[in-house]
């Protein structure tokens, strides 16, 4: 029973917070009176757009709501049937959704996990729902769209239509909170099309939604078609009676914003009768007091807008409420200077300007800098009013061009009086440019209005052709169902005999796609032998090629050595055995090459990582050239940091800075360098290379680790090796995770870049 009674309690709250969702107020400004002053306000202002606003009165109940919630937990655990349990979650989750976000995200998680105990998918879609509806309370839409759009599958799933309009309900309240409009508005009228299809009584606040995503876009002709459908579908109750004043007041800011003063007095004041009679609802009832002072202000009524202002700032005092004390006081202030009494209205901006920074409410601070700019220049203080518009252009942002219009009008008004023409005409020349493009934008947007107006008039007569069409089909589909009952027997019939000569067919035609699959497989794989074995004979035909010379030099010497040793002085055979040996290892090499890059192409070659020392690395391979450097008069320079450790093989670093080596000397001439450099670029360790060589056209270098490119290169001739020794180098970084290029210019040399990770990829 104490459960009920909360829970009722509870309702009665839920029902309050929701009649305050869209209610927003204008505020005025001195500057013109087409400006409103609205964004003094806007930040706060969407947020309860969608959410909505907690007053005095709900502030008591969720006092009292926080300290029954262990009452809820009771009456939780004391329900033993899970089913039961489950609806009873639910139903007050969705009563206290928002009143009490903290015990809702408690009790979704909670339902969440019983649905799925139960495999109760709809029950699950819901709990995902309220926990979304938690992280919207919490300002965190990225993470209840992501519920929101896993509740619509499961919706999806399941095919139910209910499910389908409350996603897509809280989806439109997300995306307008996104600033997402356009997709607000689509799924808005998602949400509507299965609240009609359901026939459900939450029609109005899918009506509220489109109307306060087409309000955000400043298409406030659909915006007021939209509360008007709301109104219409609302159920005449006692607890609506608020909500019904909110849309009232909301139309009325729609014609204030279309600047159609005299109905948006109208409707203002139908709002605060409604609100006024109820007289829960204090906070909106102040809102629309404001409101309505500022269109009778608007309409040159200033003794009733002033009435209407105070009424306002006294309900605003009442609920401790010092932002709309502000916006009160401020619109005070700006209908005073309307009456020319400046003294007062100065007083009023300075209260206002007061609140604004104790509550750091920039955009207030701001409308006050530009209101007491405005009020000293119209009584000829040019400098204090500029030191005002100079204030709030520093504080302004930019975004709004209702607050930069006034701003730049000031600035050009100031200079002017001052006797500043540059600055004066700077100004102007901003001015001039922002409200060209407002123009631009408002024609731009009244486009898009009449557009909305025009697809919804074609959305609702297609809902209705639809509607007769899918009445006629039904009477259609009836008619034929007594035939079709007749042709079904005949017709499995069919189907088996067809089957079986499907299934036939099928095999068949399985067959032979098997048999065309594998001469397929056959002819390619006989077309890469035949490749391969082309590649092969070429290769051959290049290490053959490569190995003639040294052979030649070795045959060449053994028979002068052994016709001529006996007159042969000693120098002169040292020098035949240098040429003999030189030749020896070019042969060597390139044989050892060959049975490396072999090993690699079978996959024999597995790399065995370690830490290695890449400057002692370094050191190794420049001792083991030192020797054939210095005959050939270069320099080999080891400028690698001695603290950098490499991951990677070392047999396979060795080889791989041999090869590169062996290739720089070969093509680096006398007087020249070989320097080795390194170090760390993001997660990578990048090695180079660089020799003062002759060096290579861009278009060698781009094939120079490509083993096919140069062969096709070798049997055009415009290579003198098999390059065997830089394949072997890009195989080996390949098979360490790394990456290897060059870079070269013609007379000055290349170099080598070798990247490798530092950890093990």
């Amino acid at each position: 029973m104490k459960a009920l009674l909360l829970i009722d309690c509870i309702t009665n709250t839920s029902e309050i917070i929701i009649s305050v969702i869209n209610q927003r107020a204008p505020l005025s400004t001195h500057y013109k009176p087409e400006h409103n002053g609205e964004t003094f306000m806007k930040n706060i202002i969407i947020k309860s757009r969608i959410t909505g606003i907690i007053f005095f009165t709900v502030f008591v109940n969720i006092m009292s709501l926080n300290a029954s919630n262990d009452s809820l937990r009771n009456a939780f655990s004391k329900e033993k049937e899970p089913g039961n349990k489950l609806r009873l979650m639910l139903k007050t989750g969705r009563m206290i959704e928002h009143s009490n976000p903290m015990m809702l995200k408690e009790i979704g998680e909670a339902a969440l996990q019983l649905s799925i105990a139960l495999h109760d998918k709809t029950s699950e879609s819901e709990a995902i729902l309220l926990k979304s509806i938690y992280y919207h309370h919490k300002d965190r839409y990225d993470s209840a769209l992501a519920l929101q759009y896993q509740a619509l599958e499961i919706a999806n799933e399941i095919n139910s239509d209910t499910l389908r309009a409350l996603v897509y309900f809280q989806l439109c309240l997300s995306k307008q909170n996104t600033r997402a409009y356009h997709e607000a508005i689509d799924y808005g009228r998602q949400s509507l099309k299965y609240y009609q299809k359901i026939k459900s009584n939450k029609m109005g606040g899918a009506f509220n939604n489109l109307a306060s995503a087409f309000s955000n876009l400043k298409q406030y002709d659909s915006a007021i078609y939209y509360y008007m459908q709301a109104l219409r579908s609302g159920k005449p109750a006692n607890r609506e009676t608020d909500a019904k004043g909110i849309i009232l007041g909301n139309i009325g800011l729609e014609y204030y914003s279309k600047a159609e003063y005299k109905n948006s007095i109208k409707f203002y004041r139908q709002a605060i009768g409604i609100l006024k009679s109820n007289n829960t609802d204090v906070i909106n009832l102040a809102l629309n007091y404001a409101n309505l002072g500022v269109s009778l202000r608007q309409e040159n009524l200033p003794d009733s807008a002033l009435y209407y202002f105070n009424l306002a700032k006294s309900a605003y005092h009442n609920i401790n409420s010092l932002t709309g004390v502000a916006r009160v006081t401020l619109n005070t202030g700006n209908l005073l200077a309307d009456m020319g009494k400046y003294r007062e209205a100065e007083k009023s901006y300075r209260e206002s300007l007061q609140i604004c920074q104790s509550l750091n409410l920039t955009m207030g601070i701001v409308m006050n800098y530009i209101n007491l700019g405005s009020m000293y220049l119209k009584e000829s203080k040019p400098a204090t009013a500029l030191n005002y518009y100079i204030m709030a252009d520093t504080l302004d942002d930019g975004t709004d061009s209702d607050i930069k219009l006034p701003i730049l009008e000031g600035l050009y008004m100031a200079n002017k009086s001052l006797g500043n023409p540059v600055r004066a005409l700077s100004y102007l020349e901003q001015h001039v440019k922002l409200l060209d493009s407002i123009n631009t934008n408002k024609h731009n947007l009244k486009l898009a209005e009449l557009q909305a107006q025009f697809q919804q008039e074609i959305s609702d007569i297609e809902n209705k052709r639809l509607r007769n069409e899918n009445a006629l089909k039904q009477q259609s589909i009836e008619h034929h169902q007594t035939i079709n009952n007749i042709f079904i027997a005949l017709m499995i019939i069919l189907i088996f005999a067809s089957l079986l000569i499907i299934l036939s067919r099928l095999k068949l035609k399985k067959l032979y796609n098997h048999l065309e699959t594998k001469g397929k497989t056959i002819e390619a794989q006989s077309l890469e032998l035949e490749l391969a074995n082309i590649t092969k004979d070429k290769l051959f035909s290049i290490i053959a090629h490569d190995l003639r010379n040294p052979f030649n030099n070795i045959l060449g010497m053994t028979a002068i050595i052994e016709e001529e040793s006996r007159d042969l002085p000693n120098t002169e055979i040292n020098e035949y055995a240098k040429v003999l040996q030189k030749s020896g290892n070019i042969a060597y090499n390139l044989l050892e090459n060959l049975l490396t890059w072999s090993k690699a192409q079978r996959g024999l070659i597995k790399p065995d990582k370690s830490q290695v020392n890449l400057y002692l690395l370094s050191e190794a391979i420049i001792t083991n050239h030192m020797q054939q450097a210095k005959k050939g008069a270069i320099e080999l320079i080891n400028q690698v940091p001695e603290d950098i450790t490499l991951w990677c093989d070392e047999d396979m670093m060795k080889t791989i800075l041999r090869n590169i080596t062996t290739n720089s000397l070969k093509h680096t001439p006398g007087g020249g360098k070989i320097t080795y450099t390194a170090e760390h670029k993001d997660k990578n360790i990048i090695i180079s290379i660089k020799d003062t060589g002759k060096g290579m056209p861009e278009e060698q270098v781009k094939y120079l680790f490509d083993f096919k490119s140069r062969l096709s290169q070798h049997d055009h001739k415009q290579s003198q090796s098999s390059g065997l020794g830089l394949m072997i180098c890009f195989e080996f970084v390949q098979l360490m995770k790394g990456e290897i290029s060059a870079s070269s210019t013609p007379g000055e040399g290349t170099v080598v870049f070798i990247s490798l990770p530092v950890k093990e990829v």
